[in-house]
């Protein structure tokens, strides 16, 4: 008669450092897995393989960082393996799934490598060579830059000496328009060659609400992102909180500094000294030479509140008044809190001379460092741009994001390039078309999928004389409230004030223009009426409607009701955060105020 015998459990079952390795091959198993599982994910989201840029899906998997889950998974693995010290049950288990033989030095080693290494190798290998000689490209953007504030677009005031000198050896586009008068909105419109509500960054994040429809929409590609994906070495500094990558203006940055929201170690956080400090410390430590670069740099200082530093600080302002310009003021002056007889003649000059002062500042450093850069690297593209302008009372408002008058969306453009003449445009521009010819500059057929904007090339060679049509647009989901479409065919200029969306808070009255019902139409012959002061539509109806249907014929008109549509992001803020978004402009109303119905 044959025995019958029990369970054969293991007599040696997994030492403690066996346990160990065998935890961290799982840690490196799952790591892997899951960042390819992310990196797949996010090729998808940006279509990288149908734009021939697959080669971005294995970066993406080298720099991805799945350590809490694969430490979750590593954790399970190692209890499991030390319960099988004491349970014999459990071992005989263990050894059935071969969970011991995980802590192999021939299992673990090859794991580390492949999670932690070779993606990183293979994506180094994998990336594409730019052409022989390929420019370089250098985009300066200066928030809140109005064109009628600088020197070689006409201002009497000596603000901008250095950049005057520089704009006499490059172009200069004496019309260019903004695509909208806030910084997101613009700026994304720079980078994509998209209208907002194309691109769908057009709402400000108010903390504890759920207003929607305010980060670049992931599935885009902007310019930094396809020269990155075609070799291009890139790097981002901003200290705009709109411009940020929790925002989705990361895409393509190799590195990014981002003055909002990450620690700052010098006296004046995030302004022009120690963002050229740290441009300059990228070229000393990070640069590639192998590799054309390309550069992004969002300078806030003209922005409001305006505190010149002491080098300029009293060269405009003789008379300095009480009256600082912060969000919660602007907001007041818009809602009626404060008076207009607050806003004293004195108080009003005393702002702009501030405003003057921030611009000379910026222009004494600003001018050697651009002059540094076209020296030391010849083989560049330079674009310095304004994304909008400043509202001075023109039309009885302070600040910007509500209107999209001349002076807030009239910003200057100037544009350095290898084999480029100097030159001065006169035909009107507009900044959607900037991206399409930082790309056929540097040498690039391609140009970026579904851009509305197109390339300054045809207008720089004279084949292109008649002005470009600008259309422009303000208002979001909930924040700006305010929902205007513009068209501008380079002389004759609509304004369409559109319904209201509905809002978590009151939406401020905008003076005489804003009344009436919606939508409300309003039409200026720029030629005659270059301040915006006589509404023609009332006298010339059909032209309005005319530029009306083309902005619809277009593809360039879209309803503000469109924007309660669109898929965003939530974006966590704490409080010091959110009372600096409130600082400049960027925060929500008060609390307590009713919905308002459209």
């Amino acid at each position: 008669m044959v025995p019958i015998r029990g369970p054969v459990f293991p007599a040696r079952p997994p030492s403690l450092l066996r346990s160990l390795c065998a935890a961290a091959t799982v840690f490196a198993l799952a790591f892997l897995l899951l960042a390819f599982l992310r990196a797949r994910d996010e090729a998808a989201l940006q279509s990288w393989t149908e734009q021939g840029l697959a080669w971005l899906t294995l970066e993406r998997f080298a720099a991805e960082r799945a350590t809490s889950p694969a430490l979750l998974a590593a954790g399970v693995a190692l209890a499991l393996l030390l319960a099988t010290r004491r349970v014999a049950r459990l071992g005989a288990l263990v050894q059935r799934a071969r969970l011991d033989l995980l802590g192999h030095p021939l299992c673990i080693l090859p794991a580390l490598l492949v999670a932690f290494v070779l993606p990183g190798v293979v994506a180094r290998g994998t990336r594409p060579e730019p052409a022989r000689q390929a420019p370089n490209v250098l985009f300066i953007l200066i928030d809140t830059w109005r064109a009628d504030h600088t020197g070689f677009l006409g201002y009497e005031r000596e603000v901008s000496p250095n950049l005057d000198r520089l704009a006499k050896g490059g172009v200069v586009f004496e019309r260019a328009l903004s695509q909208s008068s806030w910084t997101k909105p613009a700026v994304a419109t720079l980078l994509t060659g998209l209208l907002p509500s194309q691109h769908h960054a057009v709402s400000q994040a108010i903390p504890e609400t759920p207003v929607r429809a305010f980060r670049l929409n992931p599935r885009l590609t902007t310019f930094i992102e396809l020269l990155h994906g075609l070799g291009w070495q890139t790097a981002m500094w901003s200290d705009n909180p709109n411009i940020t990558p929790p925002v989705g203006f990361a895409q393509g940055a190799e590195s990014f500094r981002d003055y909002f929201h990450q620690p700052c170690h010098a006296e004046h956080c995030g302004e022009l000294p120690e963002i050229l400090s740290d441009v300059d410390r990228w070229f000393a430590e990070t640069r590639d030479a192998a590799r054309p670069f390309c550069l992004y740099v969002h300078v806030m200082d003209p922005h409001y509140p305006y505190e010149p530093p002491p080098e300029t600080r009293g060269r405009f302002d003789r008379k300095p008044s009480d009256l600082q310009l912060t969000g919660p003021i602007v907001h007041d002056y818009m809602t009626g809190k404060r008076s207009e007889e607050r806003l004293t003649s004195e108080r009003l000059i005393s702002l702009v001379d501030r405003y003057d002062e921030e611009l000379l500042a910026l222009d004494g450093q600003l001018g050697p460092f651009l002059e540094r850069m076209r020296r030391e690297n010849p083989n560049t593209v330079i674009v310095v741009s304004g994304d909008h302008g400043e509202e001075f009372y023109e039309h009885g408002n302070l600040g910007h994001s509500h209107a999209l008058w001349q002076e807030l969306v009239h910003v200057p453009l100037l544009v350095w390039a290898p084999g480029l003449a100097p030159k001065r445009v006169t035909t009107q521009v507009r900044l959607m078309d900037v991206a399409p010819t930082i790309l056929e500059l540097v040498g690039l057929e391609r140009g970026l999928p579904g851009a509305q904007g197109s390339s300054l090339m045809p207008v720089l060679a004279g084949l292109e004389t008649a002005d470009r049509p600008a259309p422009m647009e303000v208002g979001g989901d909930q924040k700006p409230g305010w929902q205007w479409r513009g068209l501008c065919d380079g002389r004759m200029k609509l304004l369409r004030r559109e319904k209201d969306l509905p809002t978590l808070h009151s939406i401020p009255s905008l003076g005489d223009e804003d009344a009436g019902p919606r939508p409300g139409w309003q039409l200026y012959d720029l030629a005659t009426d270059p301040q915006e002061r006589t509404n023609l539509f009332a006298e010339r109806g059909d032209e309005a409607k005319r530029l009306f249907a083309e902005l619809e014929q277009r593809g360039w008109y879209v309803a503000p009701e469109a924007l309660l549509g669109m898929q965003a992001t939530a974006l966590q803020l704490d409080p010091q955060q959110s009372d600096e978004l409130n600082q400049l402009g960027y925060g929500g109303g008060e609390a307590g105020e009713p919905v308002q119905q459209p």
